[in-house]
């Protein structure tokens, strides 16, 4: 996946103290720039990050998650930092647009319902294949259990259902 959601988080506290959405070393670049001595847009973020170094530390990174959609990442990215308390970044995010504490939990909501929706899916399909399978298994059963082909034949049934509700 190309685009990704990422954290810097501060290794004496372990806390994050800046979101961003990247692509390849983006997340890594930060504490690159403060080494060679590049003045950044974030006096504040820089600070920190020369801080860190200061004390013989590295700044850690923690990628969040990864996108295929850039649209995506930015979506995230904003909620991660309307619901994140004490960063650093210097805008919203994104497009910059700041959103409030309960539309970024009302997106984050329903950003794990699409994911879970998308599991679901995936999970619907791979009982559909396995039930095409198990059709061709004339006679399956349970070896080892007395009852294996009534279990067997019960199971089978049992999936069955569940594709169709």
């Amino acid at each position: 996946m190309r685009f990704y959601v990422y954290q810097l988080i501060d290794p004496r506290d372990r806390l994050p103290f800046y979101v961003g959405k990247g692509t390849g070393n983006r997340a890594w670049q930060h504490e690159a720039e403060v080494r060679c001595g590049r003045r950044g847009c974030n006096p504040q973020k820089r600070a920190r990050i020369a801080a860190i170094l200061a004390e013989g530390f590295s700044v850690g990174v923690d990628i969040i998650e990864r996108y295929e959609c850039e649209s995506d990442a930015y979506d995230h990215e904003i909620e991660l930092i309307a619901l994140t308390p004490g960063l650093l970044n210097a805008t919203a995010g994104g497009e910059g647009c700041p959103l409030s504490h309960a539309e970024a939990q009302r997106r984050a909501a329903a950003r794990a319902l699409r994911a879970a929706q998308r599991k679901g899916a995936e999970a619907r399909h791979w009982l559909k294949d396995w039930l095409r399978r198990a059709d061709a298994w004339a006679g399956a059963t349970i070896p080892g259990h007395p009852q294996g082909d009534l279990l067997a034949d019960r199971f089978i049934a049992d999936v069955r259902a569940l594709l169709l509700k």
